[in-house]
């Protein structure tokens, strides 16, 4: 493993060494990998659609009972691949706009639309 990583590509160095009883691996062959180095539990997890940059704040928009969606400010832990992990300022089972929010301002009126994604 390589002591450091490449600030602009996250890419760094790794040495794998794989079993190639068979011989189906040949020399100079390419490969590709994915190294998980950490895995969170029970995170709440949203959409990154979901948020809006409002100054120098994450805000996403709650949407309440009353179809009434407004803003609250979030703090955002990892972002990957079309989602964001939300550390403080929603609970699970609040439902979020996830399309659209960029327009919106706090108080406006929604139409909510069924979720087929948990």
């Amino acid at each position: 493993l390589a002591p450091g990583v490449d600030s602009l590509t996250n890419a760094g160095q790794v040495v794998v060494r794989v079993p190639n009883a068979g011989h189906a691996l040949r020399a100079g062959s390419g490969a590709t990998a994915s190294v998980t180095v950490g895995a969170r539990h029970r995170a709440l997890v949203i959409a990154d659609s979901a948020l809006v940059v409002l100054g120098d704040s994450l805000r996403v928009f709650v949407v309440g009972a009353d179809s009434t969606a407004r803003a609250r400010g979030v703090t955002v832990g990892v972002r990957r691949v079309g989602r964001a992990e939300i550390l403080a300022g929603l609970a699970a089972g609040e439902r979020v706009v996830v399309s659209g929010a960029f327009g919106l301002t706090d108080g406006m009126r929604v139409v909510p639309q069924k979720s087929t994604k948990p």
